[in-house]
């Protein structure tokens, strides 16, 4: 499974892109890796890119799991910042909204779960930028 993420300051962004299997494990280290980066910032927003997901290996305990060793995360985050994750496909919106649900228990910003990237584009303010120009790739 690939995770990376690369932050966009002009954009107050990060984008996160998940491609092949998606692990709860691998997940939690692409964010704990994040918290690490010289560039952290508590009020970037986030950009969950899951339409390269192949197969996504979790159930509700592993989600559990995931979301309670995420939570200092979560709310050291600002308030202001937003949270997108685009899931076209019907298992990875699936997943994102039960992610979204435990998430949104404790967290205290905002997240939205979307199928259609121009409905993130408008949630996150970014304009007409593309959807793989987020990660750094040719459209």
């Amino acid at each position: 499974m690939g995770v990376s993420y690369r932050i966009l300051p002009e954009l107050n962004l990060v984008a996160v892109r998940y491609s092949g299997r998606l692990t709860t494990h691998d997940n939690v280290q692409s964010i704990l890796e994040y918290t690490r980066d010289p560039q952290f910032d508590t009020g970037h927003n986030f950009f969950l890119d899951f339409s390269e997901g192949t197969e996504f290996d979790i159930d509700f305990p592993q989600m559990l799991s995931m979301v309670a060793k995420l939570m200092p995360v979560y709310t050291g985050r600002k308030s202001s910042s937003l949270t997108a994750i685009y899931a076209p496909s019907d298992i990875a919106f699936g997943v994102a909204r039960m992610y979204e649900s435990l998430r949104d228990m404790q967290a205290p910003n905002q997240m939205g779960v979307y199928r259609d990237f121009d409905e993130v584009r408008a949630f996150l303010s970014l304009g007409d930028v593309g959807r793989r120009a987020l990660h750094g790739l040719n459209d």
